[in-house]
Parts: structure tokens; C-alpha cells; sequence
């Protein structure tokens, strides 16, 4: 299996979206009441404890189909909660993410100038949308999803002010710039972006960046 796309085509959606969700959290136990709640929230404890053993053994199906019963590997149960495990050099983009995002931002916090830089531009540069966008707003997947687009926008907050430090203004209007895409309510983050622009020498930036930060101000009704 290593190295091909899985076939989920003959899988239901509660099923898919329990594979993904497990995925989110890959290599960290889940307990089962979470998933529960999650997957079948309107849903009395016996039925979604059934949906789950049923979905459960659907996944494992996919993952290592004619594995025995209790010899799974990668979807184990400990206690009572299930867990995804990586295979040894095996990836997970959003665990690559926050450990990039938490290195970069501890070592800006140390004034770690290149170290941070480097960190941070890889932790965006793995932040390529909202998360699971084919879940839609299905309550489980929001506030995840909320986690990790702040967790991104302080990652590129933290760099446009480490780029600014190292007079790299052109780079420090970008990063500046994709915080604000993620989040536009960002009233420190649209400052930052204006002192970017009088670094780079562009006054006429600036002032449009000045009027862009009144507007979001004034739609906040702060001015």
C-alpha cells in the first residue's frame, strides 16, 4: 500500500470523514466518546458506539485489508480511545506544520532571526488552505480548523516582524500580507504591513494600506 492513494469510493461518508478525522490526529490517541460525539452527535451513546465499531472496522478494511481481527496496526485501539500510528519515516502535513509554526515562533521569541525565518516560511509554505474544505462546516471539523488558520496567521505575523527587523521589507509586505488574507481583523498585522511599505519606500502602498486598515476599522466599529 505504501506510496498509492487509498480507495474510499466504497466507503460511507461518516467513514471517510472518521478516516480524516483520525488523520488530523495522527500518531495521538482519540477517545472514543470524542469521535462519538463528533460523528453522531444527535445520536443515543449505544447507536454511536455501534456506528463507531462499524466505521472503525470500515477504515481498517482500507487500511489493511485481510488483517485479522485485533492484529491491526495502523489504526489501534488503547483503552478507550483509537489512534492512527506513522509507520517509521512516514509524514503528517499538519504535524509538520505546527512543529515548523512552534519552532519558528520560539525562535523568534529568542531573537533567532534566520532560524525563525527559515521555520516560519516552511510552516506557510505547509498551510495551503482551510482544513478538510470537502467536510464543510461540519461542527467537529470548525474548530480544528479555526486552530490551525490562527496558528497560521500568528506564523505570519511573527515573520513579517522578523523580516522587518532584517530590513527585508519586500519579504516582510508578504508575509504581512498573508496573514491579512487569512484574517483581515488583524489590527497589529495591518500596522506592521504600513511600516513595511515606508521601509520599501512605496509611500503610495502605504497610504493605501493606511485607508484598507480605516476601512477594517471602521467595520468593527472602532472608529
Amino acid at each position: 500500500m505504501a506510496g498509492r492513494p487509498l480507495d474510499w469510493s466504497r466507503t460511507r461518508p461518516r467513514v471517510r470523514a472518521l478516516a480524516r478525522l483520525l488523520s488530523v490526529h495522527a500518531g495521538r490517541p482519540v477517545h472514543r466518546e470524542e469521535l462519538m460525539a463528533a460523528l453522531w452527535p444527535e445520536s443515543p451513546a449505544h447507536t454511536a458506539g455501534r456506528g463507531l465499531q462499524v466505521a472503525v472496522s470500515a477504515v481498517r478494511t482500507v487500511l489493511e485489508p485481510g488483517t485479522g481481527r485485533g492484529r491491526a496496526q495502523v489504526l489501534v485501539r488503547s483503552g478507550e480511545a483509537y489512534m492512527l500510528v506513522l509507520a517509521p519515516g512516514a509524514s503528517c502535513d499538519v504535524q509538520a506544520f505546527e512543529a515548523a509554526a512552534g519552532e519558528g515562533l520560539r525562535a523568534a521569541a529568542r531573537g533567532e532571526a534566520d532560524r525563525a525565518a527559515g521555520a516560519l516560511g516552511r510552516a506557510l509554505r505547509l498551510y495551503t488552505g482551510e482544513l478538510l474544505p470537502e467536510d464543510g462546516p461540519a461542527e467537529w471539523v470548525v474548530p480544528i480548523r479555526e486552530q490551525y488558520r490562527n496558528q497560521a496567521v500568528r506564523a505570519a505575523h511573527a515573520l513579517a516582524e522578523v523580516e522587518l527587523g532584517r530590513n527585508r521589507a519586500a519579504a516582510a509586505v508578504a508575509a504581512a500580507a498573508h496573514a491579512l488574507s487569512l484574517d483581515p481583523f488583524q489590527d497589529a498585522v495591518w500596522r506592521l504591513l504600513i511600516a513595511a511599505h515606508r521601509q520599501a519606500g512605496d509611500p503610495v502602498a502605504a497610504r493605501h494600506a493606511e485607508r484598507r486598515h480605516a476601512q477594517m476599522l471602521h467595520t468593527l466599529g472602532v472608529v
